[in-house]
């Protein structure tokens, strides 16, 4: 609902805008409500697929698609599928994940090898 409903605040007020110019704000501002925390979540496909669509209305009311048209095409040229950015976001946080348990044992080896005095 906050997804559409920024969408729809940024939408309305550049009316007149080229397609491309719209398309950066609402990358800014509403594709970080619809992925915030999504790669720390392990999500079923339906649960992608359902985030996927908000993503695709999106982008059919940006580019004037109806809802039976696929904007699959458009996403792509644009490389903003919404699996993609699942499976980025997902990497990213499995990523800090390795790295901060890395941390960890290194600071643990540390400590329980320093020197006595």
């Amino acid at each position: 609902m906050t997804f559409y409903k920024a969408g729809n605040g940024i939408l309305s007020h550049c009316s007149t805008a080229d397609v491309f110019v719209k398309l950066s704000p609402v990358k800014a501002y509403c594709l970080p409500v619809l992925i915030y925390c999504i790669g720390a979540l392990n999500l079923p496909v339906v649960q992608i697929k359902d985030l996927g669509v908000c993503w695709n209305d999106c982008f059919r009311k940006l580019f004037g698609y109806k809802r039976f048209e696929s904007v699959k095409e458009v996403q792509y040229f644009c490389g903003e599928s919404f699996d993609l950015i699942y499976e980025l976001q997902r990497w990213k946080f499995l990523t800090a994940a390795h790295k901060l348990c890395d941390r960890f044992s290194c600071l643990y080896y540390l400590q329980s090898h320093s020197v006595s005095e």
